[in-house]
């Protein structure tokens, strides 16, 4: 007997008398309950990631378009909070600066917190900034800096301190 003609005799059977076959669905689904569970749940995951996937697909531009305005504008409230310019050499071009932990601690602050530095940052700024929390701020103000990229990269191969502090001379050598 091939799989359609059981389905058809399944299906005579159902019409033929429905109360016993919800007693026998009953029973059936107790006995493999654990099995129906995670099927149910394979077939709702799969189907909504494809859901989402396409739906997100749709509306990519957007999305991303929306992250980045979002994230630009914290960025500039920060360089705002922390003085705009480079603390070392005072450049003043946004492109070129960056923050910087001022106790060079941001491999312990990332080991121990987790996650991104410039993320944990700008997370701990905000929230900050949205509790109006003074005492959080001036925390922030003693513990990040904005340099330049080329202070920013000076203070990390001269051992926490920029060729500019370091230079006893102002010549080049």
């Amino acid at each position: 007997m091939n799989l359609k003609q059981k389905n058809k005799q399944r299906r005579l059977r159902r019409l033929a008398d429905p109360e016993a076959a919800k007693v026998r669905d009953r029973l059936r689904y107790q006995r493999d309950r654990e099995r129906i569970k995670n099927r149910q749940k394979r077939y709702y995951h799969l189907r909504n990631r494809k859901m989402r996937k396409a739906q997100y697909e749709k509306q990519k531009e957007f999305w991303c378009t929306r992250q980045k305005v979002y994230y630009a504008k914290w960025i500039a409230e920060t360089r705002k909070l922390l003085g705009g310019v480079c603390a070392c050499c005072g450049e003043f071009e946004q492109e070129f600066l960056c923050f910087d932990h001022v106790n060079n601690d941001g491999r312990f602050e990332k080991k121990n917190k987790g996650g991104s530095r410039s993320r944990s940052f700008v997370t701990k700024i905000r929230r900050a900034l949205r509790s109006g929390d003074r005492k959080r701020i001036a925390e922030i103000k003693k513990a990040f800096q904005i340099l330049c990229q080329n202070c920013n990269y000076s203070k990390h191969r001269g051992k926490g301190i920029c060729v500019h502090k370091r230079r006893t001379h102002p010549t080049r050598r």
